[in-house]
């Protein structure tokens, strides 16, 4: 079953929204098609292309892509495991204050060992 990521729909509308309230607020009697004049959209969609394309390699950008298409189309937002591993330390170090050393190697998300190291 696949599942849409909220936040890209939120997102989008809230784009939708911000862009409809600037232009009905500048138009004061002129037409709204003075905002997306074809020499303006291009300049902004080509800088943005060009600048994605000097910033990476192109194999980062199409990682980068497909990483992204599979965010949104898969979202994965299961944070119990890491909460709970976050609570274990938590209560361990309670306990005993060299238990960041002995349980370094048991902790499975590289973010949380990651911030263990920089605490350690």
């Amino acid at each position: 079953m696949k599942r849409l990521n909220r936040s890209l729909i939120l997102g989008f509308l809230f784009g939708i929204i911000a862009l409809t309230t600037a232009i009905s607020m500048e138009i004061d009697g002129m037409s709204a098609a003075v905002f997306f004049h074809p020499v303006g959209i291009i300049a902004v969609f080509g800088g943005i292309l060009a600048t994605a394309l000097i910033s990476a390699p192109l194999h980062e950008l199409k990682r980068i892509a497909m990483r992204t298409y599979y965010v949104i189309l898969f979202p994965r937002n299961n944070f119990m495991p890491t909460l709970r591993e976050v609570m274990r330390i938590s209560i361990g170090l309670n306990r005993d204050s060299q238990f960041m050393e002995t349980f370094e190697d048991k902790i499975q998300n590289v973010m949380v060992k990651d911030g263990m190291a920089f605490i350690a």
